[in-house]
């Protein structure tokens, strides 16, 4: 039964990627927004969570190391802006496309008290990089050089929010019944 439910629930993300995509798009076609702007309380941020860091069977599921700046983050932690590119676009990026989950955080709770994350994400367009990359300053390989255990603290607090909000699943992650 457990293994329907899983099924069911990974159907409902792929069915609501799907739809998010096409959102993105209309979205694209009327947005005002460029990627050099500001990012805004109403957007949501993506993160690539490769499946060696995701493990189903601990909780919180996203390991802390999924948001660990490697040394040559100096800018920050990459994110993208949900109004660039699709959660499914996503996916199939990066070094090794379509082994990655991809969590979504709104950027109000990331900015705001509830987390106690307070976290800014700032635009930083890369041409190497999908549509709406930005970074996380305070995840820097500076930051975490600086008060590792202030870093690996939000580091745990995005694992179990990213827990909790992961819209898009790697094929060959999905369980069928």
């Amino acid at each position: 039964m457990s293994n329907v439910i899983e099924w069911l629930r990974t159907l409902l993300t792929y069915l609501a990627n799907s739809i998010g995509s096409i959102l993105v798009h209309l979205r694209r076609s009327r947005n005002e927004k460029g990627e050099h702007d500001p990012v805004t309380e109403d957007e949501f941020v993506l993160r690539r969570i490769h499946k060696n860091n995701y493990k189903p069977q601990q909780n919180p599921p996203v390991l802390r190391v999924a948001f660990e700046p490697k040394d040559e983050d100096h800018d920050g932690l990459s994110f993208h802006r949900r109004l660039f590119v699709s959660a499914e676009d996503l996916g199939f990026s990066g070094r090794k496309p379509g082994e990655y989950y991809v969590a979504s955080f709104s950027v109000a709770i990331l900015r705001g008290p509830d987390y106690q994350l307070t976290i800014n994400p700032a635009p930083h367009p890369d041409p190497t990089e999908p549509r709406g990359h930005c970074v996380i300053p305070q995840l820097s390989i500076d930051h975490l050089e600086a008060d590792a255990e202030k870093s690996k603290s939000i580091q745990r607090k995005l694992a179990k929010l990213a827990s909790a909000n992961i819209v898009y699943v790697p094929a060959d992650c999905i369980v069928a019944p």
